[in-house]
């Protein structure tokens, strides 16, 4: 049984070559067509940096008309985050890569709701994002349009709802 186990291995190796050498781009790596306008900067000669940023903004500009380019600022960042807050995604370079910025808790309020039975509440909240309890717990009152709620992340994936002066329930996003 243990002479098998190297050759397995091998066979492994052999079927994905790739996967062993494959290199990956550092997740705070920037667009060519921004590191190639930066790099401007460094020619000595006015003329020729000038003439170097012309044809790089010109660049970026038709970039992010194709949009093979997003611009986006640290508060259009939050934004997103916000609006995928509950899904389970792949890390996204678009996002950053830092967790400072990460959203752990929304703080919003209902639109609408409605009791699924079994003591079981859907609800979806003003940017849109629809949630459904994931445990039999009644509420002592049942959420209405206008209700604060405060969703927060946990370990594991783990979401919960806290509407105001309730308990928290266990909750998962759905749409």
């Amino acid at each position: 049984m243990t002479g098998k186990f190297p050759l397995l291995l091998i066979a492994v190796c052999f079927a994905m070559p790739g996967a062993a050498v494959a290199k990956t781009k550092p997740l705070n790596a920037s667009p060519q067509i921004f590191r190639a306008l930066v790099d401007c900067k460094q020619l000595p000669d006015p003329t020729a940096r000038l003439a170097c940023y012309d044809k790089g903004v010109s660049a970026l500009e038709q970039a992010a008309l194709k949009h093979d380019v997003v611009i986006a600022d640290r508060e259009m960042i939050r934004e997103a985050r916000r609006a995928q807050f509950g899904y389970t995604m792949p890390s996204l370079r678009i996002f950053g890569g830092s967790d400072e910025d990460a959203v752990k808790e929304l703080q919003t309020k209902v639109r609408s709701a409605r009791d699924m039975g079994l003591a079981m509440v859907r609800f979806t909240t003003e940017e849109g994002s629809v949630w459904q309890q994931t445990e039999s717990r009644t509420l002592a009152v049942d959420p209405k349009p206008g209700t604060e709620v405060v969703i927060k992340a946990h370990a594991f994936g783990r979401y919960t709802a806290t509407f105001k002066g309730q308990v928290a329930i266990n909750v998962q996003r759905v749409q």
